[in-house]
């Protein structure tokens, strides 16, 4: 029986900009960006894709993606992806509820 080789998963474009910053923290060169963006690429939807092709084919792919970072964090993308979602009140409830008929 042959094994089935898993597909490949579309990575969001925020979790590509988390990998492009660290990278940039830990090795800071042209060539590990622009290495990098070579895997990020096929990782990425079709849609997407054209941010990374223009880090990759920068003069300096260091600098614009550092100014592409910060571009989603001034536009508050960063800020809405680091948000996480509450529960709702009724659960909340259920839960203190339920453990303060256990004391």
């Amino acid at each position: 029986m042959a094994v089935k080789k898993p597909s490949k998963v579309e990575r969001p474009l925020l979790h590509c900009a988390t990998c492009l910053a660290l990278c940039i923290e830990l090795h800071g060169t042209d060539k590990a960006v622009t290495d990098l963006c070579k895997k990020l690429v096929k990782l990425l939807p079709r849609t997407d894709r054209r941010y990374i092709f223009d880090i990759m084919n920068a003069k300096s792919p260091l600098k614009y993606a550092k100014d592409f970072l910060d571009m989603l964090n001034k536009s508050g993308i960063i800020e809405q992806m680091q948000q996480t979602p509450t529960q709702p009140a009724s659960l909340e409830t259920a839960e203190s509820s339920s453990a303060l008929s256990r004391c």
